[in-house]
Protein backbone atom coordinates (compact mmCIF):
# COMPACT_ATOMS: atom_id res chain seq x y z
CA UNK A 1 0.00 0.00 0.00
CA UNK A 2 1.48 2.98 -1.07
CA UNK A 3 2.35 5.25 2.00
CA UNK A 4 3.32 2.16 3.87
CA UNK A 5 6.41 -1.11 3.73
CA UNK A 6 6.71 -4.39 5.03
CA UNK A 7 8.52 -4.55 8.00
CA UNK A 8 9.55 -8.05 8.65
CA UNK A 9 9.96 -11.80 7.14
CA UNK A 10 6.80 -11.98 4.16
CA UNK A 11 7.03 -15.72 4.55
CA UNK A 12 7.10 -17.74 7.88
CA UNK A 13 6.06 -20.82 9.30
CA UNK A 14 5.75 -22.60 12.47
CA UNK A 15 8.43 -24.36 14.32
CA UNK A 16 8.19 -27.28 16.71
CA UNK A 17 8.67 -24.85 19.95
CA UNK A 18 5.34 -23.32 18.77
CA UNK A 19 7.47 -19.76 17.40
CA UNK A 20 7.93 -18.11 14.01
CA UNK A 21 10.42 -18.67 11.54
CA UNK A 22 10.83 -15.16 11.43
CA UNK A 23 10.21 -11.73 12.37
CA UNK A 24 6.24 -10.68 13.06
CA UNK A 25 6.09 -8.96 9.67
CA UNK A 26 4.40 -5.50 10.05
CA UNK A 27 3.31 -2.23 7.61
CA UNK A 28 5.26 0.96 8.66
CA UNK A 29 4.95 4.32 7.33
CA UNK A 30 7.20 6.07 4.53
CA UNK A 31 8.50 8.77 5.27
CA UNK A 32 8.39 10.50 1.97
CA UNK A 33 9.37 13.94 2.59
CA UNK A 34 12.90 12.89 3.68
CA UNK A 35 13.52 12.31 -0.11
CA UNK A 36 13.86 15.47 -2.05
CA UNK A 37 11.59 17.02 0.35
CA UNK A 38 8.64 14.70 -1.20
CA UNK A 39 8.80 16.62 -4.98
CA UNK A 40 7.57 19.39 -2.81
CA UNK A 41 8.22 23.06 -4.07
CA UNK A 42 8.84 24.35 0.00
CA UNK A 43 7.16 22.79 2.18
CA UNK A 44 6.60 19.13 2.96
CA UNK A 45 4.76 17.71 5.70
CA UNK A 46 4.45 13.75 6.24
CA UNK A 47 1.58 12.44 7.67
CA UNK A 48 1.02 8.68 8.37
CA UNK A 49 0.75 6.86 4.94
CA UNK A 50 1.09 10.15 3.04
CA UNK A 51 3.00 13.42 2.30
CA UNK A 52 1.25 17.09 2.23
CA UNK A 53 2.70 20.07 0.11
CA UNK A 54 2.57 23.51 1.60
CA UNK A 55 3.82 27.26 0.43
CA UNK A 56 5.02 29.96 3.25
CA UNK A 57 3.13 32.82 3.43
CA UNK A 58 2.58 35.26 0.13
CA UNK A 59 2.63 32.00 -1.50
CA UNK A 60 -0.15 29.35 -3.11
CA UNK A 61 0.05 25.80 -4.11
CA UNK A 62 -0.70 24.93 -7.56
CA UNK A 63 -3.08 23.06 -8.90
CA UNK A 64 -0.54 20.33 -9.03
CA UNK A 65 -0.26 19.78 -5.37
CA UNK A 66 3.48 20.39 -5.30
CA UNK A 67 4.42 23.55 -6.89
CA UNK A 68 3.84 27.27 -4.86
CA UNK A 69 3.68 30.60 -6.98
CA UNK A 70 4.02 34.21 -5.83
CA UNK A 71 -0.17 35.66 -4.15
CA UNK A 72 -0.60 39.43 -5.30
CA UNK A 73 -1.95 41.12 -2.44
CA UNK A 74 -2.55 44.06 -3.86
CA UNK A 75 -4.62 42.35 -6.59
CA UNK A 76 -7.43 42.22 -3.71
CA UNK A 77 -8.59 45.76 -1.87
CA UNK A 78 -4.82 46.90 -2.46
CA UNK A 79 -3.50 44.37 0.29
CA UNK A 80 -5.48 46.72 3.03
CA UNK A 81 -2.92 49.85 2.20
CA UNK A 82 -4.42 52.95 2.72
CA UNK A 83 -2.78 54.28 -0.65
CA UNK A 84 0.15 52.59 -2.40
CA UNK A 85 0.37 48.94 -2.37
CA UNK A 86 3.51 47.26 -3.84
CA UNK A 87 3.25 42.97 -4.41
CA UNK A 88 6.54 41.56 -3.76
CA UNK A 89 7.91 37.79 -4.13
CA UNK A 90 6.32 36.17 -1.93
CA UNK A 91 4.94 39.47 -0.06
CA UNK A 92 4.00 43.16 -0.24
CA UNK A 93 4.39 46.73 1.31
CA UNK A 94 2.25 49.81 1.74
CA UNK A 95 3.51 53.51 1.21
CA UNK A 96 1.97 56.73 0.91
CA UNK A 97 1.87 59.38 -1.46
CA UNK A 98 4.34 62.90 -1.26
CA UNK A 99 3.11 64.85 1.73
CA UNK A 100 1.45 61.65 3.52
CA UNK A 101 3.52 59.56 5.79
CA UNK A 102 2.75 56.23 6.62
CA UNK A 103 1.18 55.20 10.33
CA UNK A 104 2.77 52.57 12.24
CA UNK A 105 0.72 50.13 11.74
CA UNK A 106 2.02 49.89 8.51
CA UNK A 107 -1.21 50.25 6.17
CA UNK A 108 -2.52 53.61 6.69
CA UNK A 109 -1.44 56.87 5.67
CA UNK A 110 -1.70 60.48 7.42
CA UNK A 111 -0.69 64.09 6.60
CA UNK A 112 2.72 64.86 7.03
CA UNK A 113 4.06 67.36 9.23
CA UNK A 114 4.39 70.99 8.60
CA UNK A 115 8.02 70.54 7.03
CA UNK A 116 9.73 73.81 6.64
CA UNK A 117 10.17 73.69 2.96
CA UNK A 118 6.89 71.85 1.84
CA UNK A 119 6.54 68.04 1.63
CA UNK A 120 9.82 67.27 -0.23
CA UNK A 121 11.31 67.67 3.29
CA UNK A 122 9.20 64.66 4.60
CA UNK A 123 10.46 61.41 5.21
CA UNK A 124 7.09 59.24 3.63
CA UNK A 125 8.66 56.32 6.22
CA UNK A 126 9.75 58.24 9.40
CA UNK A 127 7.78 61.34 8.91
CA UNK A 128 11.09 63.06 9.83
CA UNK A 129 11.04 66.40 8.59
CA UNK A 130 14.85 67.19 7.65
CA UNK A 131 14.74 70.92 7.46
CA UNK A 132 12.82 71.65 10.30
CA UNK A 133 9.39 72.95 11.30
CA UNK A 134 7.36 75.83 9.18
CA UNK A 135 7.13 78.72 11.86
CA UNK A 136 4.26 77.82 14.70
CA UNK A 137 5.02 73.84 14.78
CA UNK A 138 7.37 71.54 16.72
CA UNK A 139 8.98 68.28 16.85
CA UNK A 140 11.20 66.22 14.62
CA UNK A 141 7.74 65.24 12.60
CA UNK A 142 6.26 69.12 13.36
CA UNK A 143 3.26 67.60 14.19
CA UNK A 144 2.75 69.43 17.59
CA UNK A 145 1.58 72.95 17.42
CA UNK A 146 3.71 76.27 18.90
CA UNK A 147 1.40 79.20 20.24
CA UNK A 148 2.30 82.32 19.45
CA UNK A 149 2.11 84.97 22.12
CA UNK A 150 -1.03 86.72 23.30
CA UNK A 151 -2.18 89.72 24.55
CA UNK A 152 0.34 92.17 22.74
CA UNK A 153 0.24 95.33 24.24
CA UNK A 154 2.56 98.73 23.54
CA UNK A 155 3.09 100.83 27.01
CA UNK A 156 5.53 104.03 28.12
CA UNK A 157 5.64 105.45 24.34
CA UNK A 158 8.15 108.09 24.46
CA UNK A 159 9.86 110.28 21.33
CA UNK A 160 12.15 107.09 20.94
CA UNK A 161 10.71 104.24 21.80
CA UNK A 162 8.02 102.33 23.92
CA UNK A 163 7.24 99.23 25.93
CA UNK A 164 6.02 96.00 24.55
CA UNK A 165 4.62 93.55 26.79
CA UNK A 166 2.83 90.20 26.15
CA UNK A 167 0.96 86.90 28.40
CA UNK A 168 3.76 84.75 29.29
CA UNK A 169 3.84 81.36 27.23
CA UNK A 170 2.90 77.94 29.04
CA UNK A 171 4.59 75.76 26.75
CA UNK A 172 7.24 73.48 28.60
CA UNK A 173 9.25 73.77 25.44
CA UNK A 174 9.47 77.47 25.86
CA UNK A 175 13.23 79.09 25.24
CA UNK A 176 12.21 82.90 24.98
CA UNK A 177 11.05 85.21 22.83
CA UNK A 178 12.20 87.12 19.67
CA UNK A 179 10.80 90.68 19.25
CA UNK A 180 11.42 92.60 15.94
CA UNK A 181 10.33 95.92 15.04
CA UNK A 182 9.80 96.88 11.24
CA UNK A 183 9.83 100.22 9.65
CA UNK A 184 6.70 100.42 7.27
CA UNK A 185 9.17 99.66 4.44
CA UNK A 186 10.01 96.01 6.17
CA UNK A 187 13.43 97.25 6.61
CA UNK A 188 14.83 95.80 10.75
CA UNK A 189 14.94 98.50 13.52
CA UNK A 190 15.25 96.31 15.76
CA UNK A 191 15.91 92.46 16.35
CA UNK A 192 16.15 91.22 20.36
CA UNK A 193 15.96 88.13 21.94
CA UNK A 194 14.50 87.83 25.70
CA UNK A 195 13.83 85.31 28.14
CA UNK A 196 10.84 87.77 29.73
CA UNK A 197 7.55 89.02 28.49
CA UNK A 198 8.26 92.24 27.65
CA UNK A 199 10.49 94.26 25.90
CA UNK A 200 11.80 98.08 25.82
CA UNK A 201 12.44 99.40 22.89
CA UNK A 202 14.31 102.61 22.80
CA UNK A 203 16.64 105.10 20.17
CA UNK A 204 13.83 104.98 17.76
CA UNK A 205 12.67 108.27 15.75
CA UNK A 206 10.20 110.48 16.74
CA UNK A 207 6.81 110.31 15.38
CA UNK A 208 7.89 107.31 13.32
CA UNK A 209 5.11 104.00 12.78
CA UNK A 210 6.25 100.64 13.19
CA UNK A 211 5.26 96.78 12.58
CA UNK A 212 6.13 94.78 16.12
CA UNK A 213 6.29 91.12 15.69
CA UNK A 214 6.60 88.55 18.63
CA UNK A 215 7.26 85.25 18.58
CA UNK A 216 7.83 82.45 20.98
CA UNK A 217 11.17 80.49 20.48
CA UNK A 218 11.13 76.49 21.50
CA UNK A 219 13.46 73.23 21.46
CA UNK A 220 11.37 70.38 20.98
CA UNK A 221 13.40 66.84 20.77
CA UNK A 222 16.88 68.83 19.55
CA UNK A 223 15.48 70.91 17.13
CA UNK A 224 14.89 74.40 17.56
CA UNK A 225 11.29 75.66 16.25
CA UNK A 226 9.48 78.80 16.84
CA UNK A 227 6.01 80.05 16.67
CA UNK A 228 4.37 82.22 14.42
CA UNK A 229 4.20 86.27 14.73
CA UNK A 230 2.31 87.94 16.76
CA UNK A 231 1.97 91.32 15.23
CA UNK A 232 0.97 94.70 16.22
CA UNK A 233 1.65 98.20 15.20
CA UNK A 234 2.81 101.02 17.29
CA UNK A 235 4.45 104.50 17.00
CA UNK A 236 6.52 106.79 18.68
CA UNK A 237 5.06 110.02 20.26
CA UNK A 238 6.30 113.51 19.53
CA UNK A 239 9.44 115.24 20.83
CA UNK A 240 8.59 116.67 24.51
CA UNK A 241 9.25 120.62 25.30
CA UNK A 242 11.48 120.92 28.10
CA UNK A 243 12.72 123.56 30.73
CA UNK A 244 9.44 124.40 32.08
CA UNK A 245 10.27 128.15 34.31
CA UNK A 246 7.60 129.41 36.50
CA UNK A 247 8.98 133.37 35.91
CA UNK A 248 6.00 134.86 37.60
CA UNK A 249 4.28 133.75 40.17
CA UNK A 250 1.57 135.91 42.37
CA UNK A 251 -1.33 134.67 44.37
CA UNK A 252 -3.74 134.56 41.90
CA UNK A 253 -1.52 134.05 38.70
CA UNK A 254 1.12 131.64 37.18
CA UNK A 255 3.38 132.83 34.60
CA UNK A 256 5.82 130.49 33.26
CA UNK A 257 8.06 129.48 30.12
CA UNK A 258 8.98 126.21 28.27
CA UNK A 259 11.90 125.66 24.88
CA UNK A 260 10.19 124.24 21.99
CA UNK A 261 11.66 121.01 20.92
CA UNK A 262 13.72 121.13 17.30
CA UNK A 263 10.95 119.69 15.56
CA UNK A 264 7.86 120.30 14.03
CA UNK A 265 5.70 121.61 16.35
CA UNK A 266 1.65 122.04 15.50
CA UNK A 267 0.25 123.55 18.92
CA UNK A 268 0.39 122.65 22.70
CA UNK A 269 -1.80 121.38 25.20
CA UNK A 270 -1.80 123.04 28.67
CA UNK A 271 -3.12 120.81 31.78
CA UNK A 272 -2.84 122.39 35.45
CA UNK A 273 -4.12 122.07 38.50
CA UNK A 274 -4.13 121.42 42.91
CA UNK A 275 -3.19 117.71 42.82
CA UNK A 276 -3.69 116.71 39.69
CA UNK A 277 -3.73 119.07 36.55
CA UNK A 278 -7.31 118.19 35.39
CA UNK A 279 -8.14 121.73 34.29
CA UNK A 280 -7.33 122.80 30.66
CA UNK A 281 -5.95 126.39 29.75
CA UNK A 282 -8.54 127.83 27.17
CA UNK A 283 -7.22 128.88 24.21
CA UNK A 284 -4.38 126.46 23.66
CA UNK A 285 -1.23 127.87 22.75
CA UNK A 286 -0.55 128.01 19.44
CA UNK A 287 2.74 126.58 17.43
CA UNK A 288 5.02 129.40 17.65
CA UNK A 289 3.92 129.74 22.10
CA UNK A 290 6.79 129.96 23.98
CA UNK A 291 4.93 130.64 27.25
CA UNK A 292 1.68 131.05 28.95
CA UNK A 293 -0.48 132.77 32.14
CA UNK A 294 -2.57 130.98 34.02
CA UNK A 295 -5.26 133.29 36.14
CA UNK A 296 -7.75 133.14 38.66
CA UNK A 297 -5.63 131.09 41.04
CA UNK A 298 -6.04 130.22 44.77
CA UNK A 299 -3.53 132.23 46.92
CA UNK A 300 -0.68 130.22 48.98
CA UNK A 301 -1.99 127.28 46.69
CA UNK A 302 0.54 124.34 44.81
CA UNK A 303 -0.53 124.15 41.33
CA UNK A 304 0.58 121.33 38.62
CA UNK A 305 1.12 122.66 35.14
CA UNK A 306 1.53 119.76 32.49
CA UNK A 307 2.60 120.88 28.67
CA UNK A 308 1.92 118.60 25.86
CA UNK A 309 3.91 119.12 22.81
CA UNK A 310 1.22 118.25 19.75
CA UNK A 311 3.59 117.22 16.56
CA UNK A 312 2.57 116.55 12.75
CA UNK A 313 0.90 113.10 13.58
CA UNK A 314 1.59 112.37 17.81
CA UNK A 315 1.48 114.02 20.67
CA UNK A 316 4.65 114.03 22.99
CA UNK A 317 4.51 112.68 26.93
CA UNK A 318 3.76 115.78 28.87
CA UNK A 319 6.36 118.46 30.52
CA UNK A 320 5.16 118.26 34.32
CA UNK A 321 5.91 120.95 36.83
CA UNK A 322 4.73 122.44 39.59
CA UNK A 323 4.55 125.79 41.48
CA UNK A 324 2.74 127.64 44.65
CA UNK A 325 0.82 130.51 44.32
CA UNK A 326 2.24 132.96 46.86
CA UNK A 327 -0.12 134.09 49.84
CA UNK A 328 -2.45 137.16 49.58
CA UNK A 329 -0.17 140.53 50.44
CA UNK A 330 -0.59 141.85 53.66
CA UNK A 331 -1.53 145.33 52.67
CA UNK A 332 -2.90 145.36 49.43
CA UNK A 333 -3.49 148.29 47.62
CA UNK A 334 -4.09 148.84 43.38
CA UNK A 335 -0.12 149.92 42.96
CA UNK A 336 1.30 146.51 45.13
CA UNK A 337 1.84 143.02 43.96
CA UNK A 338 3.34 140.32 45.23
CA UNK A 339 5.71 138.61 43.14
CA UNK A 340 8.64 135.98 43.33
CA UNK A 341 10.20 133.93 40.80
CA UNK A 342 10.56 129.77 40.75
CA UNK A 343 12.87 127.69 38.63
CA UNK A 344 11.29 124.42 39.16
CA UNK A 345 12.63 121.07 38.13
CA UNK A 346 10.66 119.57 35.54
CA UNK A 347 9.64 116.25 34.91
CA UNK A 348 8.90 114.45 31.89
CA UNK A 349 6.01 111.92 32.00
CA UNK A 350 7.06 108.35 30.60
CA UNK A 351 3.88 107.88 29.46
CA UNK A 352 1.84 109.49 26.66
CA UNK A 353 -0.33 111.91 26.14
CA UNK A 354 -3.08 110.31 23.39
CA UNK A 355 -6.22 111.94 24.65
CA UNK A 356 -7.11 115.41 25.45
CA UNK A 357 -8.93 116.30 28.81
CA UNK A 358 -12.12 118.43 28.43
CA UNK A 359 -12.07 121.83 28.96
CA UNK A 360 -13.25 123.09 32.08
CA UNK A 361 -13.86 127.13 31.69
CA UNK A 362 -15.00 129.32 35.10
CA UNK A 363 -18.25 131.43 34.37
CA UNK A 364 -16.91 133.74 37.24
CA UNK A 365 -15.52 137.07 36.37
CA UNK A 366 -12.72 135.89 38.66
CA UNK A 367 -11.15 132.78 37.30
CA UNK A 368 -9.94 134.07 34.33
CA UNK A 369 -7.15 131.93 32.24
CA UNK A 370 -5.59 133.15 29.11
CA UNK A 371 -2.59 131.93 27.47
CA UNK A 372 0.01 133.92 25.18
CA UNK A 373 0.57 132.79 22.01
CA UNK A 374 3.00 134.20 19.17
CA UNK A 375 1.37 133.33 16.53
CA UNK A 376 -1.86 135.84 17.84
CA UNK A 377 0.59 138.53 17.87
CA UNK A 378 3.69 139.99 18.35
CA UNK A 379 6.66 138.34 20.66
CA UNK A 380 5.23 137.87 24.06
CA UNK A 381 7.18 135.77 25.56
CA UNK A 382 7.34 136.59 29.69
CA UNK A 383 11.25 137.01 31.21
CA UNK A 384 11.75 137.93 34.71
CA UNK A 385 15.46 137.32 36.09
CA UNK A 386 15.45 138.54 39.61
CA UNK A 387 15.50 135.87 42.19
CA UNK A 388 14.05 138.35 44.68
CA UNK A 389 10.63 138.42 46.94
CA UNK A 390 8.44 141.60 47.15
CA UNK A 391 6.19 141.51 49.71
CA UNK A 392 3.71 144.16 50.08
CA UNK A 393 6.52 146.72 48.48
CA UNK A 394 5.68 148.98 46.08
CA UNK A 395 5.35 148.08 42.28
CA UNK A 396 8.58 149.36 40.05
CA UNK A 397 7.43 151.13 36.46
CA UNK A 398 7.55 148.57 34.15
CA UNK A 399 10.72 149.19 31.39
CA UNK A 400 9.98 149.18 27.46
CA UNK A 401 11.58 146.69 25.92
CA UNK A 402 14.36 148.63 24.60
CA UNK A 403 15.39 149.83 28.22
CA UNK A 404 14.17 146.97 30.18
CA UNK A 405 17.47 145.55 31.00
CA UNK A 406 15.17 143.24 33.73
CA UNK A 407 14.16 141.27 30.48
CA UNK A 408 10.42 140.74 31.07
CA UNK A 409 7.12 142.30 29.55
CA UNK A 410 3.51 141.78 30.79
CA UNK A 411 0.39 142.39 28.47
CA UNK A 412 -1.66 143.55 31.48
Amino acid sequence: MDGYQLRGTANMTCQPNATWSGATPTCGDINECATDIGGCGQICTNVLGSYICSCRPGFALKVDGHGCEDINECATDSGGCGQICTNLLGSYNCSCRQGFVLMKDGHSCEVCGHCQGGDVNCDPISGVCSAGCQAGWKTQRCTQAVDPPVNLAVTDVTEGGFNVTWSPSRDPDLQGYRVVVLRLDLTTAVNHSTDRASCMVAGLPSETDYVIEVTSLVLSEGRRSQSEEAIMRAATGARSSTDLQFVEVTDFMLVFTWVPPDAAVTGYRIMYGQGEATERLIPSPGPGARSAVITGLQPDTIYKVAITTIGVYRESSPLVGQSRTAPVPTTPSPATTTRRTSRMTTVLSTSSSSSSTPAKTSESAGDQISSDDDDAGSDSDYYYYSDSYYDSEPEPPIPTTESNEAGYHLPW
